[in-house]
């Protein structure tokens, strides 16, 4: 399990032929599964085995992994059995072909449509830096809460949301937020649907460090949602473990929705993973809360509780500390989750070290042992990592460094 390293244009070379068709991989069985108009979200209950997800569909995460690991087209049936093994494969057919045939020629109007084929995100692409960001234009003042706005020129968001009560409070540029679509196949979800925004700005009694908004579809030219003219707060939380602790990394959900996992810088110590359960209506943009229940091992947690009881207790949101790097500290290095037998998700820090951590949504999060207990350092030195992607056709971990380089782990 030694590193191997190489310049960007040299491993993306060294990752195809160690991998094979790992990072690309596996429309070949889409082709004939969706060519049936079957959507693996409605039909998983009566397909036999071969044609159906190793795991019930609970909803549709779409987050910033969703965008860097691509199944294309293959014909070999041993990669083929393992991709399906990884829930992105099945998530990228949802997102493709929606359930329909995608050999269909496609009507002239649908060309001219975003090409997303979920609803939210469509939004996104076409609505205003404040809407996707929460950055306002240098001509606008900022919105009161729940306020709607338009931008002052070109494309008109639907809405857009004040994100907190200090000044510049954002999603940077750099961070993905994280949507759970409900049942993708379906109308919008306007109660289950939501979106999380990880917030680049210390948490204080009136600024939220993570903050989630349902009622998505709505705004000034959508009654989806009924009258409303902006989302509503689903929950709003601070997070930070230290007055000047920021995320400056994008957040990650559990297959259903029902957790979020997140990285707090932490300059007062160390980079920390956060794995919160959260709990609807808990909190808002101007008064965020702290979760009911703070853990940093399965029995150490305040007030009195252990993490599996906490979350057992639907009336509680729960939220688990892992202290993962040390004092190593991570402004880049968002987590990568490894869903299914592994439980498990992988992430650096801004040392050069590449950590994974296990029992992450259904177990209890921990850093891994063996030949994990330390972590794999960079080849070439102290280096800030940039998120890791997880292969699951090779057990291949790519990871990036401010130096120029990738390099993986094979795990």
């Amino acid at each position: 399990m030694n590193p191997r390293r190489a310049s960007s244009s040299k491993a993306l070379a060294a990752g195809v032929a160690f991998t094979g068709l790992a990072l690309v991989a596996g429309l070949f069985f889409a082709r004939a599964y969706f060519g049936q108009n079957k959507n693996p979200l409605v039909d998983q209950a009566s397909q036999p085995a071969s044609a159906t997800p190793p795991f019930p569909i609970a909803g549709l995460p779409t987050d910033w992994t969703s965008q860097h690991v691509v199944f294309s087209n293959t014909d070999n049936p041993e990669v083929l059995e393992r991709i399906q093994q990884d829930p992105r494969y099945w998530f990228q057919q949802l997102r493709r072909h929606g359930g329909q045939n995608p050999s269909a020629s496609p009507s002239a109007a649908a060309l001219i449509q975003p090409r997303s084929s979920n609803d939210f995100l469509d939004r996104l692409a076409l609505s205003s830096v404040t809407a996707t960001t929460g950055i306002q234009t240098p001509t606008s003042a900022p919105s009161a809460p729940g306020q709607d706005k338009k931008s002052s020129g070109g494309v008109a968001g639907d809405w857009s949301y004040f994100l907190g009560g200090t000044s510049g409070a954002r999603v940077s540029p750099t961070m993905f937020p994280a949507k759970f679509t409900f049942n993708p196949p379906g109308a919008p979800d306007c109660t289950n649907d939501y979106v999380a925004f990880a917030l680049d700005k210390a948490a204080t009694a009136t600024q939220p460090s993570i903050i989630a908004f349902k009622n998505l579809y709505t705004g000034t030219s959508s009654t989806s949602c009924g009258t409303l003219t902006a989302p509503t707060v689903l929950w709003a939380y601070k997070t930070a473990t230290t007055g000047t602790s920021a995320i400056t990394t994008s957040p990650v959900l559990s297959l259903d929705g029902t957790k979020v996992a997140f990285v707090e810088f932490n300059s007062g110590g160390g980079a920390l993973l956060h794995v919160l359960k959260w709990k609807s209506g808990q909190g808002t943009a101007a008064v965020p809360v702290v979760p009911d229940v703070t853990c940093t091992a399965a029995s150490t947690c305040t007030p009195s509780n252990t993490w599996t009881g906490c979350l057992a207790d639907s009336t509680k949101s729960c939220m688990f500390n892992s202290a993962y790097a040390g004092t190593h500290l991570n402004s880049s290095s968002s987590p990568f989750p490894a869903y299914l037998q592994q439980d498990a998700l992988y992430l650096g820090d801004d040392s050069g070290v590449l950590w994974k951590i296990t029992g992450v949504f259904n177990g209890t999060p921990a850093p891994a042992t063996g030949n994990w207990a330390s972590g794999f350092t960079d080849p070439g030195g102290v280096h800030v990592l940039t998120g890791p992607v997880f292969d699951n056709a090779s057990s291949n971990v790519f990871v990036g460094d401010d130096a120029g380089y990738a390099w993986y782990v094979k795990d």
